[in-house]
């Protein structure tokens, strides 16, 4: 990967966290499930595949427990474009 491609990862795993800790600060469910998906791929563009796994899995879950169809859809749809990234 390139210095440039690689910057603009990090860069976008570092907006990633910030939008999650302002979901969690506002305690808007629906936010933190698509920014926890939004962290994940991001976290798999810089290959950290089992961490990004795991807020695949939380975003799954909040979405699941929300009874929301379109949400979980989002969280599965972020999560193969990540294995695709990877792949």
């Amino acid at each position: 990967m390139s210095k440039n491609k690689q910057t603009k990862h990090n860069e976008n795993l570092r907006l990633c966290k910030d939008e999650l800790a302002a979901a969690q600060e506002n305690r808007d469910q629906k936010q933190i499930a698509t920014a926890s998906a939004s962290l994940g791929l991001a976290l798999f563009q810089v290959f950290k595949t089992v961490e990004g796994l795991r807020y695949f899995a939380e975003a799954l879950k909040i979405a699941q427990e929300l009874d929301d169809l379109k949400l979980q859809v989002h969280c599965l749809g972020m999560k193969a474009l990540a294995f695709q990234a990877v792949g």
